[in-house]
């Protein structure tokens, strides 16, 4: 559709300059109608013929490629841990079915997409069955399957959600850790540059929420649950992350306090504060000072969230997510990706604007051109006179 509407601005505008310049340019004039009919066959050709000839080269360059580099081998893969093996493509036929029955055709419009990455264990953590189902939705929002950020996310993600959304991809990745993989700065590099390359196959930012998942010896089902974190501006630095980490402080351990003279075993909050302010922020900050120059290259950071397990909700059907109350702070972020790159919406204005440009430089030379042949005229017919 929306190449269409470009061929269709190119060959308006193509018409109308032929209409007002052909005289100055000395091409030939035409009728408005029959300038119309070569208008219409052009944009049948472009609309038609342009993209089957694109397909065809687009093929043929592949075949040639691979009569160069000849067949890909399959690299054998150890048995002794297999790995969740991915959804196949209907997954992403089954989604957008469900979107279009509960928010209508214009779906793309209301509806989040995040990816969720990370271990099996740590996924389980913070969206119970997501790695079974593949995909949850709820409130507006859709968490999709994305695997091990450790792989190659690239690959498999246009694979797994073909289709799903042709304008615009996803509007963020949540990255579940625990504090051993939080730790490790070898393994979150790695990860977030397979998240870029990933943005840069989508042609789409991607925001960027790391959580980490805690633990407890005992279990605080019943505690109060609340969104805990950091929201981070779109340009990340190591400064910003350790002042708001360290306004947590104070709060974490008042309501840690109260919480523990309610029930003495809702402690999350205050060990969380009482590990921040040891060694928390410090490692944190050393840990993601070093990728602040990855985070600015379509993987912007936008927040840092602390939780326990999250717990399953006994009334969800199959692939119904009650969103927990510790997921509002990543869902309140309302932050817009943008397209990375020249997409083809983006050639077309580029285009547009291009023409509309070329015209109006034309108008004007043509208007300072008749008046140089009016001075001229005039002058002639004075010295006549």
């Amino acid at each position: 559709m929306g190449y269409v509407l470009i061929m269709t601005l190119l060959v308006l505008l193509g018409g109308l300059l032929y209409g007002l310049c052909a005289g100055y340019l000395g091409w030939p004039k035409m009728p408005a109608k029959q300038l119309a009919l070569w208008g219409l066959g052009v944009w049948f050709a472009l609309c038609w013929l342009c993209p089957v000839i694109l397909l065809a080269w687009e093929r043929l360059a592949v075949a040639q490629a691979l009569r160069v580099v000849g067949p890909v081998a399959k690299t054998p893969t150890s048995q002794l841990k297999p790995a969740p093996e991915p959804p196949d493509t209907s997954k992403a036929g089954e989604l957008r079915d469900h979107l279009r029955n509960h928010y209508g055709f214009f779906w793309r419009r209301k509806v989040r997409l995040l990816l969720v990455v990370g271990e099996p264990a740590e996924i389980e953590a913070i969206a119970p069955t997501l790695a079974g189902q593949f995909w949850l939705e709820g409130q507006g929002t859709v968490l999709l399957w994305g695997g091990s950020a450790q792989a190659v996310l690239a690959r498999s993600l246009p694979t797994q959600w073909a289709g799903l959304s042709r304008w615009r991809a996803l509007d963020g990745v949540v990255w579940a850790l625990n504090i051993t993989q939080a730790a490790d700065d070898v393994a979150l590099g790695k990860g977030v540059r397979q998240l870029q390359r990933l943005a840069r196959d989508l042609h789409w930012q991607l925001p960027l929420y790391l959580w980490q998942v805690c633990d407890s010896a005992w279990s605080q089902d019943t505690r109060k649950a609340q969104p805990v974190g950091c929201p981070l501006p779109e340009r990340f630095t190591a400064a910003a992350l350790e002042t708001c980490l360290m306004r947590l402080l104070e709060p974490l351990r008042r309501e840690g306090l109260a919480q523990m003279n309610a029930v003495m075993k809702h402690d999350f909050l205050l060990r969380l504060s009482r590990d921040l302010n040891g060694e928390g922020i410090a490692r944190w900050r050393h840990t993601l000072a070093t990728l602040a120059g990855e985070f600015s290259r379509g993987v912007p950071l936008r927040g840092l969230w602390f939780s326990l397990l999250v717990q399953r909700s006994p009334h969800d059907k199959q692939h119904d997510w009650s969103v927990a109350p510790v997921w509002n702070g990543i869902l309140g972020d309302n932050t817009n990706g943008r397209r990375l790159g020249w997409s083809v919406p983006r050639v077309g204005y580029a285009l547009v604007l291009g023409l509309a440009t070329l015209w109006g430089a034309g108008l004007l030379l043509s208007f300072v051109s008749n008046r140089a042949q009016i001075a001229q005229i005039h002058t002639s017919l004075a010295a006549l006179q």
